[in-house]
């Protein structure tokens, strides 16, 4: 046995009907709190009723005639409201309302949220969403338990960044509180972004705390090889990339926009040999863009050949030289961002760089010289230079051993000086361009002069050329000289 009431009432108060139904007050809501029914048909049934003779209890013209020949469950309603001069279909069911906005009496996201003082935040975002509020809105919910606003719509193409980032078949959703504390609960974009020759697909979520779009995007395909160096040729301060980064198989981006039209976008993805991260960023400075890349079993001779167009393979030590893990960074220019450490991740070589990836061609890594483990390297521009910690002891003599040209001029100098073969090295730098080596040592005690001449805390720096032999240019001596009470 089933019971219901129906009735077609007009001239009735919004609010009125949620108080009636749900002991809700929503008087002081925004649009909903004063909107006024001309007509409604109004539905309640213990639980649904279907037949065949329920039209025929309908006046012609009645809203009751949407429910048809079913009667849902529960309390539902019917009706049309005037918002923003636009007539739109209304409908109350489970408790919550929909509105449906014919296609012959269109209301924008504009004039919607013009009815809603607490919401003009969205006047203040990027022009990103000035283009969305133009748009025409073809259906919104309202929960007046939670007083919570849904409304959704579509865009055919939609620009956030101008000649890179565009989204096509794109899909807006809001969902704000518009009761006493009004706020933006979600607004999100998601579409599809042709980037060169990858499909992805988007999803971009605003945060209202921090005034940013959070760009989310993966590959549509299993086909995401991206061409890197033609994507790059053309970006002034990009050198010529080595060839096993060339090419980058994309496996997801992410970036923040900000709404005074600066940006941050990474796309990550493995090359040959690592991981590569391949980034586009406005900041103050300008437009930048650049790589970062953890690489395992580097050979430094393609790195010096195809960023400096120098070839190093007949130099001792460093034309063969291997490194087992590096971090690589070639820029436009210097690209500053908190976001990098999040980015590369715990663990990865490139976290060496902190939030700053420097201009030009850049590498960072840890290299074992021979006994002396844990050498830390940079590279840039052309230039290697080696730093070893106090902790890290590596001699003249430890260095002569790894690169033979060197232990060949050290024989050539006279006796009395070689026990700088026992000077620790705090340092030493090798020019790819012009074979320079430079090397900072230290060490305790020389004695030049049996008796005579003996030096103490001694600085010692070593100038020569490292091509196919090496050649010395200046060994120099600072130091303290004690002579009976003077030094």
């Amino acid at each position: 046995v089933s019971a219901a009431l129906i009735a077609d009432v007009r001239n009735f108060n919004l609010a009125s009907f949620v108080s009636n139904v749900l002991s809700v007050d929503i008087t002081g809501i925004p649009i909903f709190g004063t909107l006024t029914i001309p007509e409604l048909g109004f539905a309640a049934a213990t639980r649904e009723i279907t037949s065949d003779l329920l039209p025929m209890l309908y006046v012609p013209g009645s809203p009751l005639e949407v429910f048809g020949t079913t009667l849902p469950g529960g309390v539902s309603a019917y009706f049309t409201v005037n918002i923003a001069g636009v007539s739109v279909n209304a409908a109350f069911t489970l408790n919550k309302l929909s509105f449906n906005v014919p296609s012959t009496s269109p209301l924008s996201m504009e004039q919607l949220l013009d009815q809603i003082p607490d919401l003009n935040v969205l006047h203040s975002l990027p022009e990103v969403v000035a283009e969305v509020l133009n748009t025409q809105v073809s259906g919104f919910n309202f929960d007046p338990d939670t007083k919570q606003l849904d409304l959704g719509l579509m865009v055919s193409e939609l620009t956030i960044i101008p000649n890179m980032l565009k989204l096509t078949n794109v899909k807006f959703t809001l969902s704000a509180m518009i009761g006493q504390n009004p706020s933006i609960q979600s607004l999100k974009f998601t579409g599809s972004w042709k980037f060169s020759t990858v499909s992805l697909t988007t999803i971009i979520d605003y945060d209202g705390e921090m005034k940013v779009f959070k760009v989310k995007a993966s590959p549509e395909s299993s086909d995401s090889s991206l061409s890197i160096d033609t994507l790059l040729k053309n970006a002034a301060g990009i050198a010529n990339l080595p060839s096993a980064l060339t090419s980058l198989s994309l496996s997801s981006i992410v970036g923040n926009v900000y709404g005074n039209g600066n940006y941050f976008i990474a796309m990550s993805g493995s090359v040959s040999g690592g991981n590569l991260y391949l980034i586009f960023y406005k900041g103050t400075e300008g437009v930048r863009v650049g790589i970062a890349a953890s690489l395992q079993s580097f050979q430094f001779s393609n790195l010096v050949l195809s960023t400096v167009g120098v070839d190093i393979t007949s130099v001792p030590y460093f034309g063969s030289l291997v490194i087992p893990a590096m971090a690589l960074a070639i820029t436009s220019g210097e690209i500053k961002s908190p976001a990098l450490p999040h980015l590369f991740g715990e663990g990865s070589p490139l976290l060496a760089y902190g939030n700053t990836l420097p201009a030009g061609v850049t590498s960072q890594f840890d290299l074992d010289i021979g006994a002396a483990k844990g050498a830390f390297a940079e590279f840039y521009n052309g230039m290697l230079a080696f730093h070893l910690p106090k902790s890290v002891d590596l001699s003249f003599q430890s260095l002569a051993s790894e690169i033979s040209s060197i232990n060949n001029a050290l024989q050539s100098l006279p006796p009395q000086i070689r026990s700088i073969l026992d000077a620790k090295i705090s340092s030493f730098y090798f020019n790819s361009t012009s074979k320079d080596l430079k090397i900072m040592a230290s060490l305790s005690t020389l004695t030049l002069v049996s008796g005579f001449l003996s030096i103490s805390n001694i600085s010692l720096y070593y100038d020569g050329r490292l091509s196919q032999a090496l050649t010395t240019r200046t060994l120099d001596f600072t130091g303290t000289w004690q002579i009976g009470d003077y030094a």
